[in-house]
């Protein structure tokens, strides 16, 4: 490893701030999309503040294209919770669910017919849950300007540009990567001369030398932003404020402002580091709740037993099943009729679980380790950046005057039973107007309450269905960098609920029966439900602390490399596990198990298995095992990664690898058998010894989030301090 000093540049920022109506110009014809290959059909679908983030990001890459490399650039988007077009789907989705739940309690066929023309008329696009996702903002970018770095979103309201601003300097540090684009976007519902529209984007850069005309350096990572005064931002621009001040200090062009960027931890001078040590990072507690399955030792049953966390969905649950439509012939329905749902009674009325809840009835059944709470500590959860119910909030005003039209028609016609439903609608919009803001952010909070934390950063990440990898990512970054010492990674999400069922079921993502990874059959995935969470550490701390060290994380690859926004990618997958094996003296021969990412659609599964053998390649004598964890447990997006992760952990422990619930007849056009890959229909041993046991996990995302993890039993001390350097 190189002992050459670097320095962190912040070598540009650039914003645009709307006019005076608080709209920004661009926003008034999507034609700019074409510039960015966006077709017509999709534009509708996306989030409109994509567009001045495209835009910004693109000229930054244009101006500094000596720094940008394609290989070697991040993409961090922070992004308010709930943009327009996750409000605009949520809505649709949930004033559907409302008017056919009343209209089939109704008796008046006139009340009926009246109920249903008040349906939104938007017309729905299948792009819609792509597009809505916080996530893609960030993909967009890295896919227009072809970078092939990470690329995710990030939450922690108004320290969303100090956090961002760390988790780079943790990567370059660590010679991750060689630049990092930060980019910052707020999406008011009604924008206005006080409360504009704004877009920002950063560009960071590790540097041997000064670089001329750089608008700072990084000195330190702040803690916390610096709060904005009402004098120095008249007009309120949300999560951009940090950078829109950050530039209106830079722009000073005076050593006065060197005390006040302090304050940032940026200074006009640069400040020269090391790059420090690789040290060896270690699992030391795990805990999980996976369907109905609460708790290690019940997961690891449903991993070894025949039935998993799959079931017949309760479609009672779902408005009495009035948006089931099993031939798929409507929009805003859901054809599947299995999932692996999380084993609560406490759901809202888009059969949705409280996270907050059901976080804390993990937590409280869960004997974990003690952690300090004095020592510095990342917590991050990888989550969905816009629940519901926080969506609901913002559209309080909107659904409260669908619930008065329709509370006018059913009282015109005397509709009893449909009126008490309608004021459980009532009440559950009240409940949801009275929600906190930034929910996905409260549960690192929630986390860092129940482990009574005083020193620690929060914050929230999507990345798609690879959003717990991205975050164990960022975890192991700050591990390493030297930054915290300890890092809790958590993962949330619930996605057997109608907006996510029916948003789905537009694309036909689901399957018509059960998923069917590497068969004949597979069409699709089931949905699952689940939220877990891991502590991690440095290896040094957790000997010295006598905590449990359960894995080892050898190495982390990650690639953002796609030809479309939802066509999984066998090259970016490929560079995904060849950056993990540059990071370690493993090999691919060392690795007795890979658990595949395995959705059960046919091009996925094709495109990951012909990934895998080009790096695994065919083996000749030992067969490479493939895990395949959504057979038993369906796909809990963001939870995927970590739930890949305990399940691993638990096989180190148990000695055992679980078996696959595979279904129907395997795809001749896998090649599995040529490859002498085991889908495993049963359960194995490991034929490695303790001590030498290794196993790696893919998680990917739509847009082209890629990742490759290797974990190795603690025992096996095999990183030497190699940089993936490509």
């Amino acid at each position: 490893m190189s002992k050459q000093q670097h320095a962190i540049a912040l070598l540009d920022l650039q914003s645009n701030v709307a006019t005076q109506d608080g709209y920004l110009d661009c926003l008034s014809d999507l034609k700019h999309y074409s510039k960015f290959a966006i077709p017509p059909i999709y534009r509708k679908a996306i989030n409109r503040m994509q567009l001045p983030l495209l835009q910004l990001s693109m000229a930054l890459c244009e101006r500094h294209s000596e720094f940008v490399h394609t290989k070697r650039t991040d993409v961090i988007v922070c992004s308010e919770p709930c943009a327009d077009r996750q409000l605009a789907n949520h809505y649709r989705v949930t004033a559907q669910a409302l008017l056919s739940d009343l209209i089939a309690t109704s008796q008046s066929d006139t009340a009926k017919s009246q109920l249903h023309d008040l349906k939104p008329a938007e017309v729905v696009s299948s792009h819609d849950k792509v597009g809505e996702m916080a996530t893609t903002m960030a993909t967009r970018i890295a896919q227009s300007a072809k970078l092939q770095g990470r690329a995710f979103a990030i939450n922690s309201a108004d320290e969303s540009l100090a956090k961002a601003v760390a988790l780079a300097y943790d990567a370059l540090l660590n010679h991750k990567t060689d630049a990092v684009i930060i980019a910052l976007a707020n999406d008011w519902q009604t924008p206005s001369d006080a409360q504009p529209l704004a877009a920002s984007t950063l560009l960071l850069v590790r540097t041997d030398q000064a670089i001329d005309n750089a608008k700072a350096y990084l000195h330190y990572c702040p803690q916390h932003s610096f709060q904005a005064t009402s004098d120095d931002l008249p007009r309120n621009a949300g999560i951009v404020n940090s950078a829109l001040q950050l530039s209106s200090w830079l722009a000073q062009n005076t050593q006065d402002i060197l005390p006040i960027c302090s304050q940032f931890g940026f200074a006009v001078s640069p400040s020269w580091y090391k790059s420090p040590e690789s040290a060896p990072i270690t699992v030391c507690d795990k805990q999980i709740w996976l369907a109905d399955r609460f708790g290690t030792t019940a997961y690891w049953q449903g991993l070894n037993d025949e039935s998993g966390g799959i079931r017949a969905l309760d479609h009672n649950t779902m408005v009495s099943g009035t948006l089931y439509k099993p031939e798929g012939e409507t929009h805003d329905s859901y054809y599947c009729g299995q999932a692996a749902k999380l084993s609560t009674d406490h759901l809202d009325m888009l059969a949705h679980a409280s996270y907050p809840n059901v976080l804390d009835a993990m937590l409280n059944q869960w004997q974990s380790i003690d952690l300090p709470n004095d020592k510095n500590t990342l917590v991050v959860t990888a989550t969905n950046l816009g629940p519901y119910s926080e969506r609901r909030k913002l559209l309080s005003a909107k659904l409260t005057a669908l619930v008065d039209q329709c509370n006018e028609i059913l009282t015109a016609y005397g509709e009893g039973t449909s009126l008490v439903q309608l004021q459980k609608w009532q009440n559950q919009f009240t409940q949801d107007a009275q929600s906190s803001h930034n929910q996905a952010l409260g549960l690192s909070l929630q986390l860092a309450q129940h482990f009574q934390l005083k020193n620690y950063d929060a914050l929230a990440l999507e990345g798609a269905c690879a959003g717990s990898m991205a975050a164990l990512d960022c975890a192991i970054n700050a591990l390493q960098s030297k930054r915290v010492d300890y890092a809790i990674v958590a993962a949330a999400e619930l996605p057997v609920n109608l907006h996510d069922l029916c948003v789905c079921s537009k694309q036909q993502m689901l399957s018509h029966s059960v998923i069917a990874t590497f068969s004949e059959s597979a069409d699709g995935f089931t949905s699952g439900e689940g939220l877990g969470v891991v502590i991690l550490t440095r290896d040094d701390i957790a000997l010295s602390n006598a905590y449990p060290r359960l894995a080892r994380i050898e190495a982390i690859g990650a690639s953002t490399y796609s030809k479309s926004m939802i066509a999984p990618n066998s090259d970016g997958q490929v560079e995904a596990m060849q950056h993990a094996f540059a990071q370690t003296t493993l090999t691919p021969s060392d690795i007795e198990w890979v658990e595949t990412h395995g959705t059960g659609t046919p091009i996925g599964d094709l495109v990951e298995i012909q990934a895998l053998s080009s790096v695994y390649q065919q083996r000749s004598s030992n067969p490479l095992k493939l895990g395949a964890l959504k057979t038993q447990f369906g796909h809990t997006f963001a939870m995927a990664g970590l739930a890949s992760v305990i399940k691993v952990l638990l096989s180190f422990e148990h000695n055992l690898i679980p078996h696959n619930l595979l279904r129907g007849q395997l795809r001749d056009e896998l090649n599995l058998d040529t490859l002498n890959f085991d889908p495993m229909a049963s359960a194995k041993p490991y034929t490695q010894q303790q001590g030498k046991r290794s196993a790696s996990i893919n998680g990917f995302g739509t847009g082209g989030v890629n990742y490759h993890v290797i974990i190795s039993d603690c025992t096996s001390m095999t990183t030497q301090g190699k940089h993936d350097e490509f």
